[in-house]
C-alpha cells in the first residue's frame, strides 16, 4: 500500500537539484516533493501556498480534460476531453478533431505537425485535418500464372498503400509465385478507401520494382511486363506500435515507448528518418530496463539527448549509445 503524508508547504522553484533528490533538513530528512520543477503563471506567497497570477482566469469550461498540448509556437492549442480531441480558438470556442481517445494521450510535435499517441495514433496537420499517424501494411492477395511477356523464373510480389498524401506504408510478406507462361494474376487484392495499392515485383534476386498503382476500387489486375517503376524503399516497417505511449522528436526521428512488463522492459520504438509514420524493422527500438515513464529531448543547438526515465533510472541516448545517468 502506498503511504502519503501532507505537504506543510511547497518551497519554491528547484532548477539546480536533482528532484528525485532535492535538498536536506537540519535533521537529515529528505526534502523532495517541496520543490517544483516548473511553476509557470503562478505566485508563491509567504505561507509556503501557490496562487494564480494575476490576469489569470478559466478560459473554457470543458468536463474530464485529461491531457492538452500547446505547439511550440504557441498558435494551437489542443485538449482531450471525455475522449475528444478539441481544438481550442483564442474566443474560447472549440472545434471537434477527433474521439475515440479515452484514456491517457501524449504528444510530440515535428515540422508543425502534431502526433498524438493513446488508443487511437493521429496526426494533426496545421489547417486542423486530421489523419491516421501511419498507414497499415496490407494483407496478401491471391497470386497465379497468367500469360504475358515476363521472363520464365520464379518471382516475388509484395503490396504496400500510398494515401492521399503520398505517404506510403509498410510492404506486405512478399509472395513466390513460378512463371512459365509469361504472367502473372493478382486477385482479391486488399484496398484501403482513399488509397492507392501499390504492387512491387522482383526476379531471381533482384531488388523490388513497383510493377503498378492500383486505385481502391480495383481488386484484380494482370502483370505481363517487366516492372520499371522506382525500388521499394519500406520494407519490413509499418505503422506505429499500437501500444506506443510516451513520444518524443529527436534528431530526425520520432520515438515512442511500448511498455514489456512481462520482460521487465520497455521498447523505445524509433521511426524512419524524416519517415514519422514509418516503424520497425529488425534494429528499430532501443531495449530500456524497467518500465519508461516520461521522454525528453535536449534542444536542437547542439550534439543534444534523449532523455528516457523509467521509475528507476535516467538514461540518455545520443543516437548510437544508451547510457544510465542516474538511478534511485
Amino acid at each position: 500500500m502506498i503511504k502519503t503524508r501532507p505537504l506543510a508547504k511547497f518551497l519554491g522553484l528547484n532548477n539546480r537539484l536533482d528532484p528525485m533528490v532535492g535538498s536536506l533538513t537540519e535533521d537529515g530528512k529528505p526534502l523532495t516533493w517541496e520543490w517544483q520543477t516548473q511553476a509557470d503563471n503562478v505566485n508563491l506567497t509567504d505561507s509556503g501556498r501557490y496562487v494564480r497570477r494575476d490576469g489569470y482566469r478559466p478560459f473554457i469550461a470543458l468536463p474530464a480534460v485529461s491531457s492538452a498540448f500547446s505547439t511550440f509556437d504557441y498558435q494551437r492549442l489542443y485538449v482531450v476531453s471525455n475522449g475528444e480531441l478539441l481544438q481550442c480558438h483564442d474566443d474560447g470556442s472549440t472545434v471537434l478533431l477527433a474521439d475515440g481517445l479515452a484514456g491517457d494521450v501524449w504528444w510530440a510535435e515535428a515540422n508543425d505537425i502534431v502526433y498524438v499517441s493513446g488508443r487511437r495514433k493521429l496526426e494533426i496537420l496545421p489547417d486542423g485535418t486530421v489523419r491516421e499517424w501511419g498507414e497499415p501494411t496490407p494483407v496478401g492477395c491471391r497470386v497465379t500464372e497468367g500469360s504475358g511477356r515476363l521472363a520464365a523464373g520464379r518471382y516475388q510480389v509484395c503490396l504496400t498503400y500510398t494515401d492521399s498524401f503520398g505517404r506510403e506504408g509498410g510492404a506486405s510478406v512478399a509472395q513466390d509465385v513460378a512463371v512459365t507462361a509469361g504472367g502473372i494474376v493478382l486477385s482479391d487484392i486488399p484496398t484501403r478507401p482513399g488509397c492507392y495499392t501499390n504492387i512491387y515485383l522482383a526476379d531471381r534476386g533482384t531488388v523490388f520494382s513497383l510493377a503498378a498503382m492500383l486505385p481502391f476500387t480495383v481488386t484484380a489486375f494482370s502483370l505481363a511486363t517487366p516492372p520499371v517503376g522506382r525500388d521499394l524503399t519500406t520494407p519490413f516497417v509499418g505503422e506505429p506500435p499500437a501500444g506506443m505511449r510516451q513520444v518524443c522528436y529527436f534528431q530526425g526521428r520520432l520515438y515512442g515507448a511500448e511498455p514489456m512488463p512481462e520482460a521487465n522492459m520497455t521498447a523505445v520504438w524509433f521511426s524512419q528518418p524524416l519517415g514519422y509514420h514509418l516503424f520497425g524493422g529488425d534494429d528499430g527500438y532501443l531495449a530500456v530496463p524497467g518500465e519508461v515513464v516520461q521522454l525528453g529531448a535536449t534542444l536542437d543547438d547542439g550534439p543534444g539527448a534523449l532523455v528516457i526515465c523509467t521509475r528507476d533510472e535516467i538514461f540518455t541516448y545520443d543516437g548510437e549509445r544508451l547510457v544510465r545517468v542516474a538511478a534511485y
